[in-house]
């Protein structure tokens, strides 16, 4: 194991607090000031020391990400090819007592040809800056499969062989064993290793960094995983002292997330399931209808029922009750009350929206590939398999048009475990679907697959043959674009463009912008196209530097100004590592109080918002750089209400958004070009990004 050039040991500590007497200055709590660059064509590791302007610049994560990758990548780089450069960043709140806890994987991706990131929480954020360190990069590509160890200082890169091939569960276990439970690992699984598109980078059994095909661009640099050991300084052990921090922590705890606590730790983003598909929010039968007029099961996969009956432990019965099915166990007075489900939560979360399952009523499995195999009828997952997000219950659910949650709970185990990205598997295979139904593909094609609606066993054993990169999951191993495109040449015409519901090359999230028409020019136009964590609702009530959005969606007066904002403060709170539930009631004032704190500056909101400016353009100048011009990706018109797409009864009957208007007066907002997307020269150089101007050439 190498000492990092350039850096010094730190001290492991003890299992008693040494530091407890210790005067934490700021700069210790919020950042390192330096990153790791591992060089995988010489096996070379060395120390990169980011100075504290970079910090107040770009904050983190993907913001600092964007600033380096700007200028590491050449134009043109292969994305899995050895120009790429892969990064692994932390926010500038992550490990902090606010709650911070995600990271992000940048690069360019394989799914669109432009910018790529992908967020993620867990406890990998923060474990690597308690080990000293506010990234690690990757540049080439490696002979032989590696992971990377970090120990504090001590990084090192090891012979991975044993491990390729293996699920992500099982090599996270193998990793702890091996390291100690006190150790935390970020990997991927076979969609990785065989460069899917849809593959992600996992960590805790099935967080995952899973969109922009990350996955694709770890496994074509041959890294498994990186592996970090918990003690490398004593940076953690800072949660422990009563300091001001803690207390404005405390403060906002009381002040705005307990209200959306007891909803998030009892039923998840599951529960919002059947409110979504009742207000139109939720699509339906791969976007070809919302509402439960199209789907009337969705009620019986609400949030109280995955809560009652599956992630329940030791109930004694279920009641029925007004608001759904509750577990119940008899106490030690012989009453029947209502029963926890088992709960968990990234790191330090106050909100823990998470839960684990029970085994399922078919029985379980082992973490692992040995049992990937799909047996008709059954669905089985692990004991503690992760309760299935809204996103994933979408993707599986109403867009196939399956009720069975106990489908749903097997798919977002085997996303898990195979790496996969569960909003691109889940609607590629939808799909698929329309494909079959509409004569493109035949059970020749599929190996035998019936491919149609509701068919849970159709459903799983495409899964599992995505995942395994085989037969005709091999053509959907890469998303409907690729998918749609081979099918096309193999019909020699286009048909299969009709059913595609993706944009520039990324599968679309459950949200529907005629609900919201932000979600079209975020889906449109971001960088990173079809990504809902680009905006979000709560940024529709206006920050300090930006007007709120009208209430009736049909309006469309500010909406650009509106957004051009919105949009700039999801990059704050995503480059200082927050997650979005803790944001959604957040007062927007409280990002200079909780950053300052932390790090003893003085910034502004301004300060703030501009920052999340530069981080919008660097990413639109990456893309813009490489080829790929928002204004010109395809997008289905189901997304929009266009010819012959328009829903004619549920929530949104004939709603068709005006999208030149919602995309000009965006564009005009950021001051880029309306045709090419391309920045300005003046609003590049107002904003500090002069070098980005020059190299743009505008």
């Amino acid at each position: 194991m190498a000492n990092v050039p350039g850096a010094e040991n730190g001290d492991a500590p003890e299992a008693t607090d040494p530091f407890a007497d210790k005067q934490w200055s700021p700069d210790e709590v919020a950042y390192n000031g330096k990153i790791i660059n591992v060089r995988l064509g010489d096996g070379s590791v060395e120390r990169e020391d980011i100075p504290e302007q970079m910090y107040k610049d770009y904050l983190g994560g993907y913001g600092i990400g964007a600033r380096l990758l700007f200028d590491r990548i050449p134009a043109g780089a292969d994305p899995l090819g050895p120009d790429n450069v892969l990064g692994l960043l932390p926010g500038l709140l992550t490990g902090t007592p606010i709650f911070g806890n995600r990271f992000q994987a940048v690069c360019k991706s394989p799914s669109t040809g432009g910018w790529g990131d992908a967020n993620c929480g867990g406890d990998f954020g923060p474990y690597l800056k308690f080990a000293g360190w506010d990234g690690i990069l990757f540049y080439g590509q490696a002979d032989k499969p590696v992971y990377i160890l970090i120990d504090g200082d001590d990084v090192s890169i090891e012979d991975a062989s044993e491990y390729w091939g293996m699920g992500a569960i099982e090599v996270e276990n193998a990793f702890k064993e091996q390291y100690g439970k006190k150790t935390s690992v970020a990997c991927i699984g076979p969609s990785g290793e065989q460069l899917s598109y849809l593959a992600g980078i996992c960590n805790e059994h099935g967080r995952l960094a899973a969109r922009s095909g990350v996955g694709a661009v770890m496994g074509s640099k041959k890294v498994k995983a990186v592996v970090v050991k918990a003690g490398g300084t004593p940076r953690e052990n800072l949660q422990s002292q009563d300091t001001e921090i803690r207390a404005l922590a405390r403060q906002s705890r009381d002040e705005f997330i307990a209200p959306l606590r007891d909803f998030f730790a009892t039923f998840g983003t599951t529960g919002i399931s059947t409110g979504s598909a009742h207000n139109g929010d939720s699509p339906v039968r791969n976007w070809g209808g919302v509402g439960v007029d199209v789907f009337p099961e969705v009620n019986s996969m609400a949030g109280p029922v995955f809560n009652a009956t599956r992630m329940t432990h030791d109930y004694d019965e279920i009641q029925m009750t007004d608001q759904g099915p509750v577990a119940m166990r008899k106490n030690r007075q012989g009453e029947m009350v209502p029963k926890s489900a088992k709960s968990y939560g990234c790191w330090r979360c106050p909100m823990a929206c998470g839960a684990e399952s029970i085994e399922s009523p078919f029985g379980t499995v082992t973490p692992g590939l040995a049992e990937a195999e799909h047996e008709k009828g059954s669905f089985k997952y692990p004991v503690n398999t992760h309760r299935a997000e809204y996103e994933t219950v979408a993707s599986f659910g109403t867009m196939n048009l399956s009720a069975n949650i106990d489908m749903m709970q097997a798919a977002n185990h085997w996303c898990n475990e195979y790496g996969l990205d569960t909003i691109g598997a889940g609607t590629t295979i939808s799909f698929a679907i329309e494909c079959f139904e509409n004569g493109l593909i035949d059970l020749e094609d599929t190996g035998g697959v019936e491919l149609t609606w509701s068919n849970d066993d159709g459903i799983m054993d495409m899964l599992h043959l995505i995942g395994k990169r085989e037969g005709f999951g091999d053509l959907l191993a890469d998303g409907m674009k690729v998918a749609a495109e081979k099918i096309d040449a193999k019909n020699g015409d286009n048909r299969a463009q009709e059913f595609r519901t993706d944009v520039g090359g990324q599968e679309l999230p459950m949200h529907d912008a005629k609900l919201q028409p932000e979600y079209w020019t975020t889906y449109k136009l971001d960088p990173t196209p079809a990504r809902h964590t680009q905006y979000e609702g709560n940024s529709r009530y206006g920050g300090p530097e930006y007007p709120a959005a009208p209430r009736d969606f049909k309006d469309y007066a500010n909406r650009g100004e509106h957004h051009k904002g919105a949009s700039e403060y999801m990059h704050i709170s995503n480059s200082t590592g927050m997650c979005q539930f803790i944001m959604m009631a957040a007062p927007t004032d409280r990002f200079p109080q909780w950053i300052n704190a932390v790090t003893g500056w003085d910034l502004s909101g301004d300060d703030l918002q501009l920052a999340g400016e530069r981080i919008a353009n660097l990413r639109m100048a990456f893309t813009v750089r490489e080829g790929d011009n928002p204004r010109q990706r395809f997008a289905p018109p189901r997304l929009w209400g266009g010819e012959g797409t328009v829903q004619k009864t549920g929530p949104l009957a004939d709603v068709i958004l005006d999208i030149e208007t919602l995309e000009t007066d965006f564009l005009n907002a950021c001051d880029w070009d309306t045709e090419t997307c391309l920045p300005s020269r003046e609003k590049l150089e107002s904003i500090g990004l002069s070098d980005v101007a020059d190299a743009l050439a505008v």
